[in-house]
């Protein structure tokens, strides 16, 4: 995500606008006389007299009336003059001239437009400055979507090898390219940054650039599965940075096309997901021709205003001249105070800002292979980054940083952290200040700094810190007076000291000399005031008083001792890690670890986040009293009316045997004992009986009672039985009887009701008359006419002289099967113990000692059992 700028070249000019001219009768005679001293020293390198007769030239042009030829020469002029004062070191002055040259060119018009930025950049570069903080300063929290009300979230790229180092990071950045199926791997760093309770920055990249941008509205599927994806996590504050670095693309899309896009995009992600915040985030330097400003959104589509920031030492293998160094904001200008100024500045007002990206280039990648070893330049604008970024911008809340290398991208830095063991260790010692919010989204970072002005009120322990610039210089060191009287001095980024204002209440000076590596210095002086401490404070421990050489002072509202004084006092050896800047008191089997600058304290291997990281005060490190006390396993009370901490060291005592322990009791920090134990009972058998309703697989069943219900009446119809039913059945048998009908069909119209297809079924229209009912059946005959006719055994016949006939029987009697039936319910009866007898007491299990197999036995109505159980105990180390 790191993009070399295509700056327009050969639009920026970094000669003498004035072209050659002779004499003109628009410039007086004194001009002339000055500009012929103006152009000897000039081609002598004469800076000095450049300067000296420049300006003269710049006030006789300033009388004369406008026109194209003034406007030349006092262009030229102020640029000769403003290179002169850089040729000569006096970059402050430098800066002033190329100000007002940037202020004259602003008002000549387009023309001059390329012009003035170029002054604008160096006006903005050079000028030395310096300011002075303290602490306890106010929050600067305007309240946006996901901000924090102080501190900075900070992290990595997700794929970032020293992950498996950091453990403390509070947010995770991860890559998604826009219309590339959503990757699984990206889904899993979304789910386990919400099990770790950290923030994501998820980069909606637009790989197409103004391609993308254009058709983002017909894009709705795609940021259908992103929204679905972050509505499953909605516990997480997401920070969505969706087209960023759109100003250093080779093909930049128009502002009205990008604003449009970025808005559909922001309505989009405000309507469906209540966790994103919507980040707007160009790169440090754009290409020449572009103006961020026309591209901001607006104030409500944008959440949090981010910036790709990358300290490069050249921007191409072989190194980059002065002015490249310059417009590409490399090496000595890749400082980050300056670099992120402007986006401070314009939109900090009203809006958190993030460093969306950032990195330090620790070598010169030529071929994927080292050209050039660039640590130092890395180490000391990463101490700038997270040193100086947290305390001269409250309003940066959140930095993430770029551990990766992309193989094959043609990348001319690399950044990784984790193939730079010394840039690594300073990463992750610098991210464990405490501007720094540790491990956690929800938790806070106890430091906020003020700036020092005339007039500041100051506690009675304070820090001190400085960001103190000049151009092309590294400052190396800054001392701290109070009155003339030394108080401290820091040698490394900010140059942080802690002052004890014990004997200085009042009102005072405080001045700060910062020191450059050119031998020169800054000096800044500030009328404070310092607050009365309000009385000493006496540490006992166990009824003794301790004596220090360097007195407690509460700071933070923490009460701050000597390290290696408590340390001793609580019986406690004490080692140094000079690396670390780590001190361990280890008193038996507990060890108590804490470092300078880091607010994590380890008991033995359990992490305690502290408020107040140790600091140095009066050459000695001073570190919470309550904390590193009660971690060598101390009660500490606080007596405000005699300023007393009271430290008493506890009896550690063992707990009572118990069948489980608790959460937090573990080996690391107790002692733990277990052992088994054993009880025995006896019970007898209940002579009262129970029944259910069905039959249970019990070995105590006696047997089943079954009852009846009445029997209902007798039925043709069938009934089945069941298991809460009987049925019974009988036989019925009656005389048969056979009647005769003859139907004739008549003189039906319709043909086709006149007989049916079914044997002796006939159509309703059909008439007929009973022929006679018989208890037996009829034969069958023809008569002559070929019809059929019914005759008895004797040979009478039964017919109709009709000669359209057919004859239908009907059988009435017979034998069939009747039904009746009955409820049937079961009780099936049990037996069951009586109540147990009160248990024996618990005894220790011993070799021996009862056996599993000889716990139970049965004789007649008596029964006797036992149980074993493993039980602990625990005593802190």
């Amino acid at each position: 995500m790191k993009k070399i700028i295509a700056l327009a070249m050969s639009a920026i000019i970094l000669t003498a606008y004035l072209p050659a001219y002779s004499a003109s009768s628009d410039f007086p005679h004194s001009f002339w006389a000055v500009d012929d001293k103006y152009q000897a020293a000039k081609n002598a390198g004469d800076y000095n007299n450049v300067i000296w007769y420049g300006k003269q030239s710049i006030d006789i042009c300033l009388s004369m009336s406008d026109g194209n030829t003034k406007r030349e020469v006092l262009t030229s002029r102020y640029d000769e003059i403003g290179n002169a004062y850089y040729e000569l070191g006096d970059y402050d002055s430098s800066a002033e001239i190329y100000r007002t040259l940037y202020e004259y060119e602003s008002t000549l018009g387009p023309e001059y437009a390329e012009r003035a930025k170029i002054a604008y950049i160096k006006s903005t570069q050079y000028p030395s400055e310096m300011s002075v903080y303290t602490d306890s300063g106010d929050f600067t929290d305007y309240n946006a979507k996901n901000e924090k009300a102080n501190g900075v979230l900070f992290g990595l790229c997700s794929n970032g090898e020293t992950r498996s180092k950091l453990g403390n990071e509070s947010m995770v950045l991860v890559y998604q390219e826009l219309g590339q199926p959503l990757l699984p791997y990206n889904t899993n760093v979304v789910r386990q940054a919400g099990n770790d309770g950290i923030a994501v920055e998820l980069a909606l990249n637009c790989p197409n650039h103004a391609a993308d941008i254009r058709r983002i509205t017909s894009m709705d599927s795609y940021l259908d599965e992103i929204s679905d994806m972050l509505s499953s996590y909605s516990n997480i504050p997401v920070y969505l940075r969706f087209a960023a670095e759109f100003d250093v693309w080779p093909e930049v899309p128009s502002p009205d096309e990008f604003k449009t896009a970025f808005r559909y995009v922001a309505n989009y992600f405000k309507s469906h997901n209540q966790n994103v915040a919507m980040v707007w985030s160009p790169n440090q330097a754009s290409n020449w021709n572009v103006n961020i400003d026309d591209y901001y959104p607006g104030d409500q589509y944008v959440d949090w205003v981010g910036i790709s920031s990358y300290a490069k030492k050249y921007s191409s293998v072989g190194g980059d001249d002065e002015e490249q160094s310059l417009f590409f904001e490399n090496g000595i200008n890749s400082e980050p105070v300056v670099t992120i100024r402007d986006i401070v500045e314009k939109y900090g007002d009203r809006k958190p800002i993030m460093l969306s990206e950032s990195g330090c280039g620790h070598h010169i990648m030529q071929n994927g292979r080292s050209a050039e070893d660039t640590t130092d330049f890395a180490i000391r604008r990463m101490r700038e980054y997270l040193g100086y970024l947290p305390m001269v911008y409250p309003q940066v809340k959140l930095i993430a940083y770029f551990d990766h290398y992309v193989e094959g991208s043609g990348e001319t830095n690399d950044f990784r952290l984790s193939n730079n063991t010394e840039l690594q260790n300073e990463y992750l010692r610098l991210t464990k200040g405490a501007r720094f919010i540790q491990d956690k989204y929800t938790n806070e970072a106890p430091l906020t700094y003020r700036q020092i002005h005339d007039g500041r009120h100051l506690g009675s322990t304070f820090l001190l810190s400085c960001y103190a610039r000049k151009y092309g210089n590294e400052t190396q060191q800054v001392t701290y007076y109070i009155d003339d009287k030394y108080v401290g001095m820091s040698k490394e980024i900010p140059f942080e000291v802690y002052v004890d204002g014990t004997d200085l209440a009042g009102d005072r000076t405080l001045k700060t000399i910062a020191h450059f590596a050119d031998g020169t210095e800054m000096v800044q002086e500030y009328a404070i005031n310092i607050a009365d401490k309000g009385g000493s404070i006496s540490v006992d421990v166990n009824g003794n008083g301790l004596d220090f050489d360097q007195q407690p002072v509460i700071y933070n509202n923490r009460t701050m001792v000597p390290m290696r004084k408590i340390f001793e006092s609580l019986g406690a050896d004490v080692s140094w890690d000079a690396d670390t800047r780590a001190v361990s008191g280890t008193r038996g089997d507990r060890t108590v670890k804490i470092a300078i600058g880091d607010r994590k304290m380890y008991i033995n291997h359990k992490e305690v986040l502290l408020d107040t990281a140790p600091i140095i005060l009066g050459a000695r490190t001073l570190v919470p009293v309550r904390a590193v006390a009660e971690g060598m396993g101390c009660n500490v009370d606080w007596n405000g009316a005699e300023r007393l901490v009271d430290v008493t060291q506890r009896v550690f005592t063992w707990s009572d045997w118990d069948t489980s322990l608790p959460a937090e009791v573990d080996e690391d920090l107790f002692y733990i004992e277990k052992k088994e134990q054993y009880r025995t009972r006896t019970r007898t058998r209940d002579k009262e009986y129970y029944s259910l309703d069905y039959a249970s697989a019990l070995d105590n069943y006696i047997d089943t009672d079954i009852s009846y219900g009445k029997w209902s009446s007798w039925q043709e119809d069938y009934i089945s039985s069941g298991n809460s039913r009987e049925v019974d059945t009988r036989t019925v048998s009656e005389p048969v009887t056979y009647t005769y009908y003859h139907y004739c069909t008549g003189y039906n119209d319709d043909e086709s009701l006149s007989y049916r297809t079914a044997p002796r079924s006939f159509s309703d229209l059909c008439s007929y008359h009973v022929l006679g009912t018989f208890d037996y059946r009829l034969g069958e005959a023809e008569d002559g006419n070929g019809g059929k006719v019914l005759y008895d055994d004797d040979g009478s016949y039964f017919y109709c002289s009709n000669s359209c006939y057919r004859w239908y029987e009907t059988v009435r009697g017979g034998s069939h099967t009747e039904y009746r039936s009955r409820s049937v319910s079961y009780k099936y009866n049990y037996w069951r113990w009586g109540d147990w007898s009160g248990w024996s007491g618990w005894s220790d299990w011993r070799d021996g000692t009862y056996n599993p197999s000889d716990w139970y036995s049965g004789n007649g109505d008596t029964d006797t059992g036992g149980e074993s159980r493993t039980v602990y105990r625990y005593k802190e180390k």
